[in-house]
């Protein structure tokens, strides 16, 4: 499990997130991740039938888990990520999965995990499978954007993003999570600023001070809960 980190999001239009971006660019560098133009992220989400964690979202509670599939364009692969909310800080893990192989053993059409003991990552993969099979949990919905991202020049632990694009669609019925079957959960003149990092650096909160932006509570999986039509 990565070490808990503070997330702050701040959903803005396209222009100031721009603006922030320039302003805070000397502090910055490329995430190696990012060719340069941003990459695609689906993300395939799990909970409950009667959206337990849906409510604990709009609820505030404090301890909150949640299981999510992740795919980056349309390689094949992906992961399984795990990520828990203590408090006001985050905790994620996460472990490279075959796509395909999990999401028919989660829909109840193949046998259950065979773990490797040499793998280091077979804890996470073993904690998922059982919070989605033994914990009732079905996949909701899946995310999508588009993805630019930088880390802190002297800090690697502080890292930004701009999400942009950011629609939602049903779970998938084949073994790739994108589909060409969206609805926009945010408007495409706006876009979703995340500042993850140990703490908020000075020079990133007073740019934001700056810009007139202030964090918030925003979640894409309740977004696109929402604009689906999945309330309950």
């Amino acid at each position: 499990m990565s070490a808990p980190r503070l997330e702050l999001k701040v959903v803005a239009a396209r222009k100031a997130a721009e603006r922030y971006l320039a302003s805070v660019a000397p502090y910055l560098t490329g995430d190696p991740h990012d060719p340069g133009d941003g990459y695609l992220v689906s993300t395939l989400y799990y909970d409950k039938r009667d959206l337990a964690g849906y409510r604990a979202k709009l609820d505030g509670l404090p301890r909150r888990t949640r299981v999510r599939l992740r795919q980056y364009g349309h390689e094949p692969g992906a992961f399984v990520e795990i990520r828990e909310r203590i408090g006001p800080l985050v905790a994620k893990s996460r472990a490279p999965v075959e796509l395909g192989a999990l999401l028919a053993r989660w829909r109840g059409l193949a046998p259950p995990l065979r773990l490797d003991g040499d793998d280091p990552d077979a804890a996470v993969r073993e904690r998922a499978d059982v919070l989605v099979r033994y914990g009732l949990q079905r996949a909701t919905i899946v995310t999508h954007y588009r993805r630019r991202a930088w880390v802190g020049r002297w800090d690697p632990q502080v890292r930004i993003t701009l999400d942009t694009r950011l629609t939602a669609s049903p779970p998938p019925e084949r073994d790739d999570l994108w589909t060409p079957s969206t609805r926009e959960i945010l408007p495409p003149t706006h876009g979703v600023l995340e500042i993850k990092g140990p703490s908020l650096p000075c020079w990133a909160a007073s740019a934001l001070a700056a810009a007139g932006l202030e964090p918030q509570r925003y979640s894409k999986f309740v977004q696109g809960v929402n604009v689906l039509g999945g309330r309950r």
